[in-house]
């Protein structure tokens, strides 16, 4: 994965089409007996009448995917850096939640719920009150805040006595193998995972224990399984400009990497648990 500046970053997430191509990829060749979002939800330890809010939540897809496990009294502030995001995500998680609380047999119409806010924010100026948070919910995006101890700061400062953050990522050997397919197409120059070389579930650990009083980590057993060849080229091309020239060079070797069988790459991806005192 590319490093990239504030201005690339803004540009690769201003709509859902490059994230969206990195999750299909996730969703559809996955080989973990449980999804990651419903793993992640299964980590969340919290009061029946949570205030949780969430930083960097792309297409909203943690939510739409544990919809029916959201306890109605939740309230949810999801929110992002992209204005893009925030709209994707008011309008799919909404419809998810409304549809699970229509089909829950004892559940609540809708309206019962205290509320769900979106908005557009950014990591280092958290528009919420002090101590007024149960969790923050930070997945797959710290290692792309510059300025991470000032966004710690603001998290700890959200959050309640005994509240959590829950942050997830990938560790230093996540998708090794598909790396080394977009270097052979592609040669060295072509970076593929340095993006996430400052937060990682081997790096950040000591820099959270430095913020935090308690730090533990959890890891997903996965891997990733892909039969076909354009599944790996939409993820390869999403992660920058691509020429006609690099796209081509891609499908050429992902055809001869699943020609003798499906494309098979390691997946270390687990949840960092801090709790404050």
């Amino acid at each position: 994965m590319p490093r990239w500046d504030r201005d690339e970053l803004d540009e690769q997430y201003a709509e859902s089409d490059n994230l969206d191509a990195r999750i299909a990829l996730h969703a559809n060749y996955s080989t973990a007996e449980t999804d990651l979002h419903r793993w992640l939800f299964e980590r969340y330890d919290l009061p029946s009448d949570a205030d949780v809010l969430e930083l960097g939540c792309g297409t909203g897809r943690l939510w739409v995917e544990n919809a029916e496990r959201v306890p109605a009294a939740w309230t949810l502030t999801l929110t992002d850096r992209s204005a893009g995001m925030v709209e994707e995500t008011r309008t799919a998680v909404s419809d998810a939640l409304a549809d699970a609380d229509r089909d829950a047999v004892d559940g609540p119409d809708g309206s019962d719920r205290p509320g769900t806010r979106f908005a557009r924010v950014d990591a280092a100026s958290v528009p919420v009150d002090d101590d007024s948070v149960d969790a923050v919910v930070a997945n797959h995006m710290l290692y792309h805040v510059p300025d991470r101890e000032t966004a710690y700061a603001e998290i700890r400062r959200v959050l309640r006595p005994g509240g959590r953050l829950y942050a997830a990522t990938n560790g230093d050997s996540h998708l090794a193998e598909l790396g080394e397919y977009v270097t052979e197409a592609l040669g060295e120059d072509h970076e593929f995972h340095s993006a996430m070389a400052g937060f990682t579930l081997e790096s950040a650990g000591d820099e959270l224990r430095a913020q935090f009083e308690d730090v533990r980590v959890e890891r997903h057993p996965n891997g990733l399984r892909v039969p076909d060849p354009e599944p790996l080229v939409a993820y390869a091309a999403s992660m920058t400009d691509r020429s006609e020239a690099e796209v081509a060079a891609l499908a050429r070797v992902a055809e001869e990497r699943t020609a003798d069988g499906p494309f098979e790459a390691r997946k270390d991806t687990g949840v960092f648990v801090v709790q404050v005192a």
